[in-house]
């Protein structure tokens, strides 16, 4: 017969706990997504994916201005969803710098998630990004486009349809190709 004392017990329930939280944290999907842990997401019926007319939205951006994608149709769009705690994100900010400073056939929206408004303010400033920067406090529009992990990327068209939908780190010549695409 086994018998735990009931320090035992405690270190079994407290390990429980913590294999629980653990699961519970990734099934959350606010994780950073390397190259090789990148996939495309495939066509779904479901709102926000490839194929589908893009979820409408309107966010505050640094300065507290009002920007919704309605307001950008008519254009393809490069919507990035990104966090300063992913090194990954931090890693495709250059690229999307020269993205949007080089390629004038599409507008690069960012979007932060989850993180305060001073935080990402600073963090842009420091690396002097001028492509918009819009925030998504609650990460709700992350969620809307069924993202679970960063850097995630959508293309839309000059329609408003989504034409590429991606999780993970993508390469600059990845994105130009998907943008070209687009058209």
């Amino acid at each position: 017969m086994v018998t735990f004392t009931n320090s035992r017990r405690l270190s079994l329930a407290l390990l429980s706990i913590l294999v629980l939280f653990s699961l519970l944290l990734g099934a959350g999907g606010t994780g950073c997504k390397s190259k090789s842990e990148r996939r495309e997401i495939e066509p779904q019926s479901q709102a926000g994916g490839v194929g589908n007319p893009a979820i409408d939205f309107s966010l505050e951006d640094l300065d507290g201005n009002i920007i919704s994608l309605k307001g950008l149709k008519g254009q393809v769009v490069l919507l990035n969803f990104w966090a300063t705690r992913c090194r990954y994100c931090v890693a495709e900010m250059g690229l999307l710098e020269n993205i949007h400073l080089n390629y004038d056939q599409a507008a690069v929206v960012t979007i932060n998630v989850g993180e305060k408004k001073d935080k990402v303010r600073q963090f842009i400033d420091a690396s002097n990004f001028s492509f918009p920067v819009l925030l998504d406090p609650k990460g709700t529009l992350f969620r809307a486009y069924g993202f679970s992990g960063y850097p995630a990327t959508v293309i839309i068209n000059q329609e408003g349809i989504i034409t590429a939908s991606r999780i993970g780190y993508t390469d600059e010549a990845t994105l130009l190709q998907l943008l070209d695409t687009a058209h």
